[in-house]
């Protein structure tokens, strides 16, 4: 049951995230339609799309021209793959949950990846983990930690969809889980090379992850 899991979080991720680019890049193109390179626009065959498999194939690098190809596709089918087969998901309900948060979560991925910008509206399906059983959040311990995050309001150094998605996973998952999230974002954000260029970097794409990674730890860590 777990490789059937992993490989179709895997496929899954790779489907709704390249739908997701071709609506912002490329709306005209049919999802009927064959991939091809961004930079040559050769096709690309078949097995290159296979996800997780393709992108070590090619080693990274479109096999027609050499060019490099974008490393979010590869992290977000691997994220993708492990979510579905660590996740509790033991009835129709828990999958039909999943399946909203997960897909709202590549969605907002792949555009904050991109554009800078995202769906603010998406991210608001975080509060089904709750019907999940994955926290037992203290309501008085909530309402103070989601207070305090509402202070990054007045700051310009992050978006305002950040602190939305911080603020919802506290009054979510509680406080513990938002507060390691938002560690793990900033220590994931360092491997992005915009940050060295001082330019600005895409946090919801940590922020998603380190929430992953949190409540992986509290399945397996007891905390």
């Amino acid at each position: 049951m777990i490789i059937i899991l992993l490989l179709f979080g895997a496929c899954w991720s790779s489907f709704l995230a390249t739908w997701t680019w071709r609506t912002i890049f490329d709306p005209n193109h049919s999802l009927g339609l064959y991939s091809v390179c961004d930079h040559c626009r050769n096709k690309i065959s078949w097995y290159y799309l296979i996800p997780l498999i393709g992108y070590l194939l090619q080693l990274g690098k479109c096999h027609y021209c050499g060019k490099r190809i974008n490393c979010y596709w590869f992290i977000c089918e691997v994220v993708g793959a492990f979510s579905w087969a660590e996740f509790p998901i033991f009835s129709t309900q828990d999958l039909i949950i999943f399946l909203i948060v997960d897909s709202c979560m590549i969605i907002t991925c792949t555009q904050d990846w991109f554009t800078h910008e995202f769906n603010g509206y998406l991210i608001l399906n975080i509060w089904l983990l709750h019907y999940l059983n994955v926290i037992n959040p203290s309501h008085m311990t909530v309402l103070l930690y989601a207070l305090f995050w509402m202070t990054g309001y007045f700051y310009s150094q992050i978006g305002n969809g950040d602190i939305d998605f911080i603020i919802m996973t506290t009054l979510s998952c509680g406080p513990y889980i938002s507060t390691q999230a938002v560690l793990f974002a900033c220590l994931l954000s360092i491997l992005h090379p915009k940050l060295y260029r001082h330019a600005p970097i895409p946090l919801l794409p940590f922020l998603w992850l380190g929430l992953f990674l949190s409540l992986i730890i509290k399945k397996h860590v007891l905390l």
